[in-house]
């Protein structure tokens, strides 16, 4: 493709990202100093149609980025755009919180990444495949909770506190805590998932009959069960129907609908290892509900191991430049925080 080309293509996405509307010569020509006439710019329009790079949505309309279009766009034309001040601060202030509990942070940047960028935002837990647990320590809150405190090797965090019908014992907590250590640390913490329910709420029912079933849902609810690990947060779905092209409620309800699947979310979210920020668009995802969609992930890491993604799901108009660069400021911001947990 020649300059020409790339500044008019780069032209027709710009402008169609701002306005929604299919994008005439006239429009560039008036908007755009290109250098050169309508006439000019009708024909390399043509020849771009014939490229593959936009379409024409409908007879008599301007022309649309196609799917290639974008592509070339983000790989090629692409400028990152600055994240301004507030939106800096807001997010350096979400970290600056002392927010205890790992599902805690990543749904706050979940909800913050879509308020935003207007658009759906996803970030996966942490995996921890091939981690161990290296320390288990049960606190006493008062009377009648436990603080039960859980550390991986790789220095992800998870604190629960769990509430009791009764008193809870200073020598009793320690010896639940002495016998989780002697049978917990230092496991797969893919075991430590598996077996740590069942021990608990037998080890705990042993004293207070009440307590199973408010053990077992704690735990389930905590990230501490089997079956948790890789689970997907996501905040802003309702954006969706705030977007021109997903006006049609028989469109936007199957994207609405996959978004609830846990399993296709995981799938989505899978870790892309090849570089920093990831683009997928429209054909690009794995499910064709999905088609007139774009997704824009990164993935954080503790010690240079990956363990989980942050994204933002939008339509292919979307506005690339600034969600690159938004999510890949969260996602280095999410590393630094665990970061920093893992070493306190």
């Amino acid at each position: 493709m020649d300059e020409r080309k790339r500044k008019l293509l780069k032209a027709i996405v710009k402008d169609y990202v701002d306005t929604a509307e299919p994008v005439g010569s006239r429009t560039i020509a008036k908007k755009y100093d290109l250098g050169v006439s309508s006439a000019t710019i009708r024909n390399e329009m043509s020849d771009l149609e014939d490229l593959g790079y936009i379409e024409q949505p409908h007879v008599s309309a301007g022309r649309i980025p196609s799917q290639k279009g974008y592509r070339y766009f983000v790989d090629y034309l692409m400028e990152k755009e600055n994240i301004n001040p507030g939106e800096i601060s807001a997010i350096n202030n979400l970290f600056s919180h002392k927010l205890i509990e790992i599902d805690e942070i990543l749904k706050e940047s979940c909800r913050l990444l879509s308020h935003l960028t207007n658009y759906t935002a996803l970030v996966a837990l942490p995996h921890m495949e091939g981690d161990t647990l290296n320390y288990l320590q049960l606190l006493l809150v008062g009377t009648n909770q436990v603080l039960v405190v859980m550390v991986t090797q790789n220095g992800l965090v998870n604190n629960r506190v769990f509430d009791f019908q009764s008193p809870i014992m200073p020598d009793v907590l320690s010896q639940w805590e002495q016998h989780l250590r002697q049978k917990f640390l230092k496991i797969d913490i893919a075991t430590v998932n598996e077996q740590l329910l069942a021990e608990m709420t037998k080890l705990f029912a042993g004293e207070y009959e009440n307590t199973p079933a408010v053990i077992a849902k704690k735990v389930q609810a905590s990230g501490m069960a089997s079956g948790s690990d890789n689970k997907v947060f996501l905040v802003g779905s309702s954006n969706m129907l705030k977007q021109p092209e997903f006006q049609d409620i028989d469109k936007v309800k199957y994207i609405l609908e996959l978004l609830e699947q846990d399993e296709r979310m995981r799938h989505l979210m899978a870790p892309v290892t090849e570089e920093d920020v990831n683009v997928s668009i429209g054909l690009e995802l794995p499910y064709a509900e999905m088609k007139e969609c774009s997704l824009v992930t990164a993935t954080y890491s503790v010690d240079g191991k990956i363990v989980g993604t942050v994204g933002v799901l939008g339509p292919t108009r979307m506005a690339y430049s600034k969600t690159v660069s938004m999510v890949d400021y969260m996602a280095r911001q999410l590393s630094e925080i665990f970061k920093i947990r893992s070493k306190g």
